[in-house]
């Protein structure tokens, strides 16, 4: 394909879920109307009718209440969720003041509020109610074995799942004034809570925990980290691999404040939480989730111009996704654009800063073997007057010789003319046998030590008699290396040592490409070297 620059898309399609483990994006928040002069707090959703459960605290215009009693209301919640609408206080069989609704089960049908006068006697008032048309009757109590409540201060979440509880509150071996732990549903019981970890529960309070459908990502606030932005934060946490919750992550100033923030859950496609940002009492607030941008690459690339050659290009182009980018190629390389490529196979993965990711494999091409023509490997030195190849700083012959190998293995039928010259310097004959010993020394090289077959190799030496081709810089012409040449530069003995190294050089031609097992076997006298004159 020789210079072809050829152009190539991919995309990633981000299927997006309402919460996944990853930097988060939201539009801004809206304060949701339709609300009273009442602090509001601890929501619970429920998908199937579209209605809000909810505390109400210090509503003023209730006078058969007292101000701090915490009263749970239900009102209608629906797109665009700006407002609350048709608000009655929640009917319950036993008793209407302080209960507070903590979980619904995923169809809707079952009920989990706490009793908080239970806490009185420092018992976990958790109970279960059956919902018929909004009103919750039958309860039950859930025994929660213990449990060992240090203050007055609680607050439980139920998972829709109905096996999973995490509570907040100060135990004997809190770390802070309230830290959150768990309890699962197994074998027909709930086992004794458990703190929920260290990377969680701080010297602070942790309250007002919600745990995603899937179960992977934890929202909760707190007061006891060292980057909130001031009062109480809403953070999030996601479960490793290894079934432990990675470091809080702030949910950043579009969701806190200096203020209080808490209470936050998921209503379909975004968030709700609970803010006094506006006031003494907090609010509701909704904010849209923002999908990712999904991640696209459009991506050039340039295969290489000559047989073993080494001007292949590959340039990545971004589309679409959300910055900054990772590039990991298979060459070790994280720089977003490759030069300077041999033939071969390249993969890279590109990963946004949404933990989106592309990975591409891309070939890059070269022209045929060409039967009969001259092509160089990588410099092979030897040291002068021998055939002795040079290994240190300035040049690695044997890395040179492994690119002959490479050859000989990605083309398993060619016989290969491995062929070396010297400078014109010192006698003729003399520099005809150090050629022919040279190229026998690559030749031992690759059979006794790299196991390469002598039948596919032929070393050949031709001494001085064909001088290497040379662009001179000064015409811009090419012009071949004489010794005539080369006497104009007598006065300049680095450039003679630089154009003598020229000189000094081992070529391959393609002998023939129909090598087999059925060859004749190779002359041994190819493992000897020749007596210099």
């Amino acid at each position: 394909m020789g210079t072809k620059t050829l152009l190539f898309s991919v995309f990633l399609t981000f299927q997006l879920h309402l919460v996944v483990c990853q930097e988060m994006q939201f539009s801004q928040p809206i304060r949701i109307t339709g609300l009273d002069y009442s602090e509001e707090s601890a929501p619970i959703y429920d998908k199937w009718t579209n209605q809000l459960f909810f505390v109400r605290t210090f509503l003023e215009k209730n006078p058969n209440i007292n101000l701090v009693d915490q009263v749970s209301w239900y009102g209608s919640f629906k797109p665009p969720y700006n407002s609350l609408e048709n608000t009655f206080q929640l009917d319950f069989s036993n008793k209407k003041e302080n209960r507070v609704v903590c979980g619904m089960s995923a169809d809707g049908k079952r009920v989990f509020c706490f009793h908080p006068e239970d806490m009185k006697s420092f018992q976990a008032g958790l109970y279960v109610y059956e919902r018929i048309e909004n009103k919750l009757k039958n309860p039950k109590k859930i025994e929660i074995p213990g449990i060992l409540i240090q203050s007055n201060k609680i607050g439980f979440f139920m998972h829709e799942d109905e096996k999973t509880l995490l509570i907040s509150y100060k135990g004997e071996n809190s770390m802070g004034e309230e830290d959150l732990y768990r309890s699962n549903y197994e074998d027909k019981k709930w086992t004794t809570p458990m703190p929920i970890g260290a990377e969680i529960n701080t010297t602070g309070f942790e309250i007002s925990p919600f745990l995603t459908r899937n179960k992977d990502t934890l929202f909760f606030a707190t007061n006891g980290r060292t980057d909130s932005y001031g009062g109480c934060d809403i953070y999030y946490s996601c479960l490793s691999k290894s079934g432990e919750w990675t470091t809080p992550v702030n949910l950043g100033p579009i969701i806190n404040t200096v203020h209080f923030e808490a209470y936050l859950i998921q209503v379909e496609n975004g968030l709700l939480w609970s803010s006094n940002k506006n006031g003494n009492y907090t609010d509701f607030y909704f904010s849209q989730l923002v999908p990712s941008e999904p991640l696209q690459i459009q991506y050039t690339k340039k295969d290489v111009s000559t047989f073993q050659g080494f001007d292949g290009e590959i340039a990545l182009k971004i589309q679409s996704g959300n910055p900054p980018y990772k590039y990991q190629w298979s060459t070790g390389g994280n720089s977003k654009d490759l030069f300077q490529l041999r033939a071969g196979e390249y993969s890279v993965q590109v990963t946004d800063s949404k933990e989106q990711k592309i990975q591409l494999s891309i070939q890059i091409t070269q022209p045929q073997l060409p039967l009969d023509s001259v092509f160089h490997f990588p410099e092979i030195q030897y040291k002068s007057d021998t055939w002795e190849f040079v290994n240190d700083s300035t040049c690695s012959s044997y890395d040179s010789l492994n690119q002959i190998i490479n050859t000989l293995n990605q083309y398993p039928s060619i016989v290969l003319k491995l062929i070396s010259h010297t400078d014109a310097r010192g006698d003729k004959n003399r520099n005809l046998v150090l050629s022919q010993n040279r190229s026998r020394a690559c030749y031992r090289y690759l059979v006794l030590e790299k196991g390469i077959d002598p039948r596919r190799i032929i070393p050949l030496g031709l001494g001085e008699s064909s001088p290497a081709s040379y662009l001179d810089p000064s015409t811009g012409k090419e012009v071949l290396l004489s010794a005539e040449y080369l006497s104009r530069f007598d006065d300049n003995s680095l450039v003679i040592s630089r154009l003598n190294q020229l000189n000094r050089r081992t070529e391959g031609i393609i002998d023939r490409m129909n090598f087999s097992n059925n060859d004749p076997k190779a002359p041994e006298s190819y493992l000897l070297f020749l007596k210099l004159p």
